[in-house]
């Protein structure tokens, strides 16, 4: 969860710099018929950055906390 919080607040200061702020990355062609070209691949936009950045981060607050909270726990394993 930190290595995505790390990746997201990475994006987002890419995403920082870009004039159009948008941020796209096609993986590959998904299902090519005729004129459709469907890809797959990632978008950016300051919005999702945001979401991201706060599903990341609770995320990780949420990983660490309960690593401390079961760290005394017989059944932590």
């Amino acid at each position: 969860m930190i290595a995505a919080f790390g990746l997201s607040v990475y994006s987002f200061a890419r995403l920082l710099g870009t004039e159009p702020r948008i941020l796209e990355q096609s993986l590959w062609t998904w299902i090519a018929v005729g004129d459709l070209q469907v890809d797959f691949g990632f978008r950016v936009d300051p919005l999702s950055a945001v979401m991201i950045l706060v599903v990341s981060g609770v995320g990780a607050l949420i990983h660490i906390y309960s690593i401390g909270y079961m760290h005394e726990d017989a059944g932590y394993y």
